[in-house]
């Protein structure tokens, strides 16, 4: 996975989803996360996404599975990598990676009037989160149509998808 400055962090949070997005966060979900019966929705402001982030109401099975094939990437990558090796490539990328999501978070939430730094550092740290996720995918060799690998697409692509929250699958 390349990581390179200028992507679209959080340039898209709170608009509609296009028909692309819906596609590509139904075909992540369904098709290759394998939750069937789930269905995504867009969180419409900053405001509900406080409520969402404060209030942790993420569904503990969603968050269970992603850490668990987080777990999985992480041993099938150490087949391939030294734990050495593996650390540092991660710290490289996170390197690389963490001023431009710190600055893309702090520009949407400016542009929208939200001053509250914590909403500002969750978001930056979700998109840490979620290229060290789609970077594992990589290290471990497997095929760039993984859920991970798609989910930071969405980031790249100017969204915050945040799992399943109350049941259903929400991307800002």
């Amino acid at each position: 996975m390349t990581v390179h400055a200028g992507q679209a962090f959080f340039e898209r949070v709170g608009q509609p989803l296009n028909e692309t997005e819906r596609a590509a966060t139904a075909s992540m979900i369904h098709d290759v996360a394998g939750w069937t019966t789930l269905t995504a929705t867009r969180v419409e402001s900053w405001i509900e996404l406080a409520r969402i982030v404060q209030g942790q109401h993420t569904d503990d099975a969603w968050a269970d599975w992603e850490e668990n094939e987080r777990q999985r990437l992480w041993e099938l990558a150490a087949h391939q990598h030294t734990e050495h090796d593996l650390h540092r490539r991660l710290s490289a990328m996170n390197e690389a990676l963490s001023g431009d999501a710190a600055h893309a978070a702090t520009h949407a939430a400016q542009r929208d009037g939200v001053t509250d730094p914590a909403i500002v550092s969750a978001a930056a740290a979700a998109a840490l989160l979620a290229a060290h996720q789609a970077s594992l995918v990589g290290l471990a060799g497997l095929a760039p149509e993984h859920y991970f690998r798609l989910k930071f697409e969405l980031f790249r692509g100017g969204r915050w998808p945040l799992g399943v929250v109350d049941g259903v699958y929400r991307v800002f």
